[in-house]
């Protein structure tokens, strides 16, 4: 009989902590490449590192939104499409008026929801789970240094069937929503022992 004893507790939080920001600056450079780069038509591109450093509140950005950037259609499902999103992810709550306190409510609870998970994944002994905690986390993180850039979260992955748009979102969306399905699949579907896996021989 093979085993493979279960990781010590807390085994992933440096691994994990460290791919969080790597996720978290891909979609920060993803939000330049596509934003910045591409979509934006009335101002010369910013380099990376001067776009990353740079602040402007998203009041700036929503009123002349039709006039700063472009849509760019890559297939017949797939758009690139600018939208600041000032609720939370995939467009939700994006009406609300105080666009100032929803931001930093948005920030604070994003924060304590970031630590709660960084506890988390300190003391968790499983791959699966740590994995998922960390996709989120990496996700949170981009879009707090949205919030706290911008006053809102960029988004510009526009998917759309029969004229149906899926609501636009990013990368940073993309990692949480992943990871929250893997940690869900986890806690309902995986067996709540401590060991990963055993091999009999």
């Amino acid at each position: 009989m093979n085993k493979l004893s279960p990781k010590k507790t807390g085994f992933f939080l440096l691994p994990g902590l460290f791919i969080a920001v790597i996720l978290a600056m891909f979609d920060q450079f993803t939000k330049w490449v596509v934003v910045e780069k591409y979509l934006k038509v009335t101002d010369e591109p910013k380099d990376f590192t001067t776009w990353f450093q740079t602040i402007n509140k998203v009041p700036f950005f929503i009123t002349e939104q039709s006039a700063r950037y472009e849509t760019m259609e890559l297939t017949s499902f797939l758009n690139l499409h600018t939208v600041w999103n000032r609720g939370i992810s995939f467009g939700m709550l994006n009406t609300i008026e105080n666009a100032n306190i929803t931001s930093i409510l948005l920030i604070g609870f994003s924060i304590v929801i970031s630590v709660i998970l960084f506890v988390w994944m300190a003391l968790s002994n499983n791959f699966k789970q740590s994995l998922a905690i960390t996709m989120i986390i990496g996700g949170a993180i981009g879009n707090i240094i949205d919030r706290i850039r911008f006053g809102a979260v960029s988004d510009f992955i526009d998917l759309h069937i029969s004229g149906f748009h899926w609501p636009t979102f990013n990368m940073a969306d993309a990692f949480i929503t992943i990871g929250a399905f893997i940690l869900i699949y986890h806690m309902l579907l995986e067996d709540d022992k401590e060991m990963d896996v055993v091999n009999d021989n």
